[in-house]
């Protein structure tokens, strides 16, 4: 599968999604902090999203910085959490995608 880089040599999160997407039911992208907050900070991806697992293992995952500040304050317009745990010493988070919003508001 190929997709188009972005503008700084990344892969395409949205390009990645929109090929991946009529494929898979699921799909589980593994990365840091910097995967994680292009995922969630991107209304693009919000729109082809409807629900993240986010698993935090700060023995291996560089601590509980796994998501890069800031997030921006509309956050919580994407998403909402649908349940969080701590199991041994990690933490899990789901994410639920809130409405789709408007093609205005993911560009």
């Amino acid at each position: 599968l190929l997709v188009t880089a972005d503008v700084h040599g990344h892969v395409d999160l949205v390009a990645a999604l929109d090929a991946l997407g009529p494929l898979f039911d699921s799909i589980m992208i593994e990365g840091g902090a910097k995967i994680i907050t292009a995922l969630l900070a991107s209304p693009a991806c919000c729109t082809r999203i409807q629900r993240v697992v986010l698993t935090v293992a700060p023995i291996f995952v560089g601590g509980y910085n796994a998501v890069q500040q800031p997030l921006p304050e509309s956050l919580e317009r994407y998403w909402r959490m649908e349940s969080n745990e701590s199991i041994g010493g990690d933490i899990v988070a789901a994410l639920v995608a809130n409405a789709p919003m408007s093609t205005e508001e993911t560009e």
